[in-house]
């Protein structure tokens, strides 16, 4: 199957990398939906400028793509399909006396995927490159990782065009363009059988069009979404200190597939869509790390502080 990748990144706390697979043949699909609700949301969509009482008629627009977006992670077709919602369509209930969020499902499983990778030394651990070289590789390892971890011989995929958002802030950066030829001759050469490109194959602005744009939106979205629940896990904040905390809703379930047996997940219509991972340098070599454990793990220790805490009062 043919995809088009889509690239984001964010550099708070750590650096993060986020890659997203739209199939071409369910691009017109997934489109559709996502620009309807777009459509109802007004101006521009910056995560930063969420954080306000008086953003919550676009955050609960924000609600809306994510729920879309994750829904789309279906990769196989079966009876029941993952719904999604739409905030601007809503009916009343006569028994409960509240609208609600009318809900909607993709006839055929839509095959998206994601892949979010967290460096996390921002680079510090990687002093042997400069500084967009460090960029320029974590971008292509892990790119080619996300590749060959959510493909097989199976379910090939031809990779055509990579869009990233905005290359000039890499010269405005680091005074010089981001290596496309370097980048994509290092794809190519480095991939497995199951993974071919075509001769289109190219490494893109988004500014070709309005779509891609909508398709680098909501990924910068999501990635802030999980990003931000990551450091509220990390850090044992209250979810009270920041409001586009709701936003985490509209994922959570799909956070919640990762953490389920393989096993079960095999038999799952969300077989292998994701790949979230950690990722430093110790001694030389290459840490990885499963994004999801990690979590686990800062969840158990802070429930250890706490209960030491409770019992050095007695």
């Amino acid at each position: 199957m043919e995809y088009d990748i889509y690239h984001d990144e964010s550099k708070e706390d750590a650096y993060w990398h986020c890659f997203l697979f739209i199939p071409k043949e369910n691009r017109s699909i997934i489109l559709e939906e996502l620009k309807e609700i777009r459509s109802k949301i007004e101006g521009n969509i910056h995560f930063c400028q969420l954080n306000s009482k008086k953003a919550w008629t676009k955050i609960n627009g924000c609600k809306s793509l994510l729920s879309t977006i994750s829904s789309s992670f279906q990769q196989v077709d079966k009876w029941k399909m993952e719904p999604f919602f739409k905030y601007n369509k809503t009916q009343y209930c006569n028994n409960s006396k509240r609208k609600f969020s009318e809900y909607w499902t993709f006839q055929i499983s839509p095959k998206v995927k994601i892949a979010i990778f967290h460096q996390k030394n921002n680079h510090d651990d990687m002093n042997f490159w400069d500084a967009l070289s460090r960029i320029e590789t974590t971008f292509r390892m892990w790119l080619q990782w996300a590749k060959h971890y959510l493909f097989n011989d199976n379910e090939k995929i031809i990779v055509d065009w990579i869009y990233i958002d905005w290359f000039e802030h890499y010269k405005i950066a680091s005074g010089r363009e981001f290596d496309i030829d370097k980048v994509k001759q290092k794809l190519v050469n480095n991939s497995r059988d199951y993974v071919t490109f075509k001769e289109s194959f190219h490494i893109l602005d988004w500014k070709i069009n309005d779509d891609d744009k909508l398709f680098l939106d909501i990924i910068d979205l999501f990635l802030w979404t999980f990003r931000l629940n990551y450091l509220f896990k990390k850090w044992d904040k209250s979810i009270i200190d920041d409001n586009r905390y709701i936003l985490f809703k509209s994922i959570e379930w799909v956070i919640n597939k990762m953490s389920d047996w393989p096993i079960r997940m095999k038999n799952s219509r969300f077989k292998n869509f994701w790949s979230f991972s950690s990722w430093s340098i110790e001694k030389w070599v290459w840490k990885f790390e499963n994004i999801i454990e990690e979590l686990k793990k800062f969840e158990k220790n802070s429930k250890k502080e706490k209960d030491d805490k409770i019992m050095s009062l007695f």
